[in-house]
């Protein structure tokens, strides 16, 4: 199934009238599996001059009916056999909307919210992102002279409509004009029916998630499918902290520029900030400068500047940031916070930085990822990057529980080389207590690790920590 521009902009035109005339408010509800009809729907929202609440039917009903409750949504678009799923609200029938128009009313501006993104939040309860149509297209120009799209680029909108990356997949090939392979839900999940896509659609430019592309390296490699994926250009990693070291392979086997690796730094209340072409390994854990209408500052606790090459918590300013949260005015204030040194708001994003020497910027993991351990300061991404440099460990992943270490893999290796491994490289104090082998680690629906989805702990390390009996 194929559909020209003008047949989409025809048919979002009037899917958009008749929003305007439904007078469903300010925000409209997209309850849509992967298709046609989801890229439509979200072209129509935003003619009608409405933010789009983007609501996946792989969500539990429980948060389903919190964002319906907490947009106060009154028009979703969808299908009759999800109405079951959407009591209270009104149900357009998108697939059944089949009308054309040549234009419509052009409604809003560029400040206007564009769309709704829900995240987890720490309360147990998901929060709502407000964008605006500002921070997209202030996003897609300052990165159009990095990558010089074009109309002869192929993109593939792999991410859930729920996650922020669509968002750069989908407006990145409308603002080139290029083609864009919508695959479906299985599709999507499954590595090879993906490659086939690529390879029979010749797709440029691929957008992952770390560990999803791990998976798809690992495949690749395997079968030396270096011909499926000729046609790619670049395979942009984003949505989750970048592991370098899981690179070597693919780069040893492509040569690093063709395709060309890129991590994308941005959290969704601010899209993409910095994108690092990965050529080589000299700053391994450099996310690259910022683009041209961002900027970053690292700030300690009392909110002062670190000195060059310490570590300070990530700050995020410019014209891409999110105007807060729906409905959380404290948690708003708290995240976005105004620039203490003048010059509109700030986003306090939580993760740790530090300017490297070439004046790019180092991600350094989550400020949560630094726990205490017996007293001794712990930074769990040092254990896990250790970890990855063991031969036959593809995967790890280290967690802090009860005042201890528990470490997962995913590859094949003993236990006792583990051991002997870690007790070279790191103090006793930072080795795990348990070990637990993995077939594949989890992730959610949009692709990232599922942390809350890890197993007990299955295998208990040989010496176990034994606490001071007497006063020193």
């Amino acid at each position: 199934q194929e559909m020209s521009y003008r047949e989409l902009n025809e048919r979002a035109n009037a899917l958009a009238n008749k929003l305007v005339y439904m007078n469903c408010g300010q925000f409209v509800g997209l309850y849509l599996e992967r298709g046609f009809e989801m890229v439509i729907s979200i072209l129509a929202v935003l003619k009608s001059g409405k933010a789009y609440v983007p609501i996946s039917p792989d969500y539990p009903q429980q948060r389903t009916d919190f964002i319906l409750e907490d947009v106060g949504i009154q028009v979703v678009l969808s299908e009759s056999n999800y109405a079951a799923s959407l009591c209270g609200v009104g149900v357009v029938e998108v697939s059944k909307f089949r009308f054309r128009a040549n234009k419509t009313q052009s409604l809003g501006s560029y400040r206007d919210l564009a769309y709704v993104i829900y995240t987890s939040g720490t309360t147990g309860k998901p929060k709502g992102v407000l964008q605006t149509h500002r921070s997209v297209s202030r996003m897609l120009k300052a990165s159009e002279p990095i990558f010089n799209f074009s109309e002869t680029d192929c993109w593939m909108l792999l991410h859930e409509y729920g996650f922020d990356v669509s968002v750069w997949e989908l407006w990145g090939s409308f603002f080139c004009g290029g083609r864009l392979v919508v695959p479906s839900t299985t599709e999507s999940k499954d590595v090879a029916l993906m490659v086939g896509l690529i390879h029979q659609n010749m797709v440029t430019v691929l957008n992952q998630t770390p560990s999803l592309f791990y998976v798809f390296s690992e495949f690749v490699l395997n079968f030396e499918l270096r011909d499926a994926v000729a046609s790619l250009r670049y395979v942009v990693l984003a949505g989750e902290a970048l592991l370098v070291s899981n690179l070597t392979a693919w780069l040893n086997y492509f040569g690093g520029t063709t395709p060309q690796l890129v991590n994308g730094y941005g959290p969704t209340e601010a899209i993409f900030v910095s994108f690092k072409f990965l050529s080589d390994f000299t700053f391994p854990g450099s996310i690259g400068n910022m683009l041209c209408d961002q900027y970053i500052l690292l700030l300690d606790q009392a909110q002062k500047l670190v000195p060059f090459g310490c570590p300070g918590e990530i700050f995020i300013g410019g014209d891409g940031l999110a105007q807060g949260y729906l409905n959380r005015p404290e948690l708003s204030s708290e995240r976005f916070i105004d620039n203490p040194f003048g010059g509109g708001k700030l986003y306090r994003s939580g993760d740790l930085g530090r300017w490297l020497e070439n004046n790019e910027l180092e991600f350094l993991g989550r400020i949560d990822s630094q726990v205490k351990i017996r007293g001794f300061r712990v930074e769990l991404g040092e254990i896990e990057n250790v970890l990855l440099e063991i031969p036959g460990v593809s995967q790890a992943i280290v967690f802090a529980k009860r005042q201890r270490l528990d470490a997962y893999f995913v590859g094949h290796t003993s236990i006792e080389t583990i051991q002997l491994v870690l007790q070279e490289r790191l103090p006793e104090y930072m080795i795990p207590s348990t070990f637990t082998f993995m077939d594949a680690f989890p992730r959610t629906m949009n692709g990232k690790l599922d942390t809350n989805s890890f197993p007990e702990p299955d295998a208990v390390r040989i010496t176990e920590y034994i606490g001071p009996k007497t006063a020193m």
